[in-house]
């Protein structure tokens, strides 16, 4: 009777791990450089993984798909530049304060799609964007024509 559960409670794991969140993303981290915020992940298995999907977040608004990457299929190591973030002024900033107009704080997370029509989000990683008065100037004005 108890290798009856044990057999079980070993099936239910093995299930839930091969389910399981992002434990195939290794590392995810963002880093602001003075023009972009740099992402970058690792991947430590990609089976039946099509593609990932990156997303943003501006100060905890909804998040909104950036761009994607088609999966390798392989462990591997994914790089995205987002130069767009300087672009993006969110409303909850005071515009008539200019120590917090040039700061923008970003949330990011990986949607990573499988074949099978799975889902699976990662651990979001947040970071606060700096950008100097010409280039948020310009941004803005990139941004009204868009």
């Amino acid at each position: 009777m108890k290798t009856k559960y044990y057999l079980i409670i070993f099936l239910f794991t093995f299930t839930l791990s091969l389910i399981a969140g992002d434990v195939f993303i290794s590392s995810f981290t963002a880093n602001s450089t003075s023009n972009s915020i740099v992402l970058e992940w690792r991947t430590t298995d990609e089976t039946g993984l099509n593609k990932f999907e990156i997303e943003r977040s501006i100060k905890g608004s909804p998040f909104q798909k950036i761009s994607e990457e088609k999966a390798k299929g392989i462990p591997s190591f994914y790089r995205y530049v987002d130069s767009d973030a300087l672009m993006k002024i969110s409303s909850e900033i005071d515009k008539n304060d200019l120590s917090t107009l040039n700061k923008n704080f970003y949330i990011y997370r990986i949607k990573s799609l499988f074949n099978n029509g799975n889902v699976v989000y990662s651990d979001e990683v947040k970071v606060n964007h700096t950008v100097n008065s010409i280039r948020r100037t310009w941004g803005m004005i990139k941004e009204m024509f868009k």
